[in-house]
């Protein structure tokens, strides 16, 4: 697709040799899913579900707590959102390039929305703490402002 982020309803082709960026999943990759799958079933779904709402939940509380200001976009109550906090702010894209060249991996929504994911395999309630500290720096210093954050990427 010429576009994949622009989740139009019309499919227009890429120019050249990207229009064939699909195809047929490797092999390797579809042998290391199965140990995923495997890992799923063991653990359970609802557990890892339960616990993509607790880690979501602790960090929408510990950037209140801690004075962000960014506007929640996604529903205030765990029960009635999947696993991830999408958030409005104007500066979205450049806060998201900031944040993750500190490590803190978010997702940009064009054309304000900051967004933030959740694997409960392996994040920790930690981790959801030292992202709110590393949000709250990049906001509170205007590190988002420096001109390699704001530079638009092909993948946002």
């Amino acid at each position: 697709h010429a576009a994949p982020f622009a989740f139009s309803d019309d499919y227009e082709a890429a120019p050249g040799i990207e229009r064939l960026l699909c195809g047929t999943p490797g092999i390797l990759g579809l042998a290391a899913l199965e140990v995923g799958v495997d890992l799923i079933a063991e653990i359970g779904v609802e557990q890892l579900y339960a616990k993509s709402q607790a880690l979501s939940e602790f960090l929408r509380q510990c950037l209140a707590e801690g004075g962000v200001m960014l506007d929640l976009v996604s529903p205030a109550d765990p029960g009635a959102r999947g696993s991830q906090l999408s958030f409005r702010h104007e500066e979205a894209y450049a806060i998201c390039q900031a944040l993750i060249a500190r490590g803190v991996i978010g997702d940009f929504r064009d054309p304000d929305i900051l967004r933030f994911g959740f694997a409960p395999a392996y994040l920790r309630f930690a981790d959801m703490a030292e992202a709110a500290r590393h949000v709250a720096e990049v906001l509170e210093s205007g590190e988002w402002q420096k001109a390699e954050f704001r530079e638009r990427a092909a993948v946002t």
